[in-house]
This record gives C-alpha cells, sequence and structure tokens, in this order.
C-alpha cells in the first residue's frame, strides 16, 4: 500500500501600521535628541549631551522595531509566524502545531475574548489597521494556551477552515 502526502501550504504578508501610542514613543525620544543635542552645541554643557546620547540610544531602538511585516505561512498542520524588520532582518515569532488548536474565528469573538480572560498568553500578529480584518487562533503549547491575534488574507483562511476541525472553526 502507498501512502500518498499531500502538502498544503499559503503564505500571506502583511504590513503592520503602527498606532498613535506606538509613533508617540518613536518620535518623542527623536525630538529629545535632536533638542538637547542642540541645546549642548548651543550651551556646551556636558549634562544636555549625556542627555542626548542616552535619548539617542532609546530613539535608535525604538526606530528598528518601527518598520515591520508580518508573513504567515501555513505548511500542511505547521503556522509560522516571521517578523521582517525594515526588510533585512527576519524573525521568527510563534510556530504552532494546528494539531493542538482549540479556536479559530473573528478576534472580537466573545470566546476569543474568554480565552484571553483565561490567561491565554497573547501575540499581536495583525496590521494594526481597522480596515482589516483581523482573526484569533488559540493553541495549546504544552502546558500554557497560546492566542494570536492575525490578519490573514482569504486563501488562508479558506485553508485553516478546510485543515482544522469544523468544532473549532467559529466564523
Amino acid at each position: 500500500m502507498m501512502n500518498i502526502y499531500h502538502d498544503r501550504y499559503c503564505e500571506c504578508m502583511v504590513f503592520h501600521k503602527p498606532g498613535g501610542l506606538q509613533k508617540v514613543l518613536v518620535f518623542l525620544p527623536v525630538g529629545v535628541f535632536i533638542a538637547s543635542f542642540a541645546g549642548g552645541i548651543y550651551t556646551q554643557n556636558s549634562r544636555l549631551w549625556l542627555v542626548a546620547v542616552a535619548f539617542g540610544v532609546f530613539a535608535f531602538a525604538s526606530l528598528r522595531n518601527f518598520s515591520r511585516e508580518y508573513e504567515y505561512q501555513l505548511l500542511n498542520n505547521q503556522m509560522t509566524v516571521d517578523c521582517i524588520f525594515w526588510k533585512r532582518r527576519r524573525r521568527t515569532m510563534i510556530l504552532y502545531s494546528l494539531d493542538q488548536a482549540l479556536f479559530f474565528g473573528k478576534s472580537n469573538s466573545a470566546e476569543f475574548r474568554r480565552y484571553m480572560r483565561d490567561g491565554a498568553v497573547y501575540h499581536d500578529f495583525s496590521a494594526g489597521e481597522s480596515d482589516h480584518e483581523s482573526y484569533g487562533l488559540v493553541c495549546r503549547k504544552g502546558e500554557k494556551t497560546s492566542a494570536m491575534c492575525f490578519s490573514p488574507n482569504e486563501e488562508m483562511v479558506h485553508m485553516l477552515l478546510q485543515t482544522l476541525p469544523s468544532e473549532i472553526c467559529k466564523k
């Protein structure tokens, strides 16, 4: 008897649009850096130079995570989310085995929020925009429950609905 293994593959890229608070947390240190640097040059005050260096380091660290894209990959029963920073550096954020899935549906549903209230570890990999429809996926990872919010395209939603058991899929 011959076993035939069918690969199911789908991927989706989503640009994360930063929210208002994230913009403030990035541009405030840049502004303080510029102001203290200019003030240090004008007054030749060494304390302002130290403030400029401290806020410059903080601004650099904040700007590194400002531009990011999420790539969702679905291969057979594995869901992977990679984060791409400034189109240069890639980091795998999470890997789910869909055999351990507990819920898949809209992220604003009552059942998804119930998992959040019950202490699931929450990860937001969504586009961050209100016009993108976001979904929630809850999986068991060892002893813990992990919940993910993401913004897949229609092809990936269709494939997830085909792959996952119908009793955990809420439309």
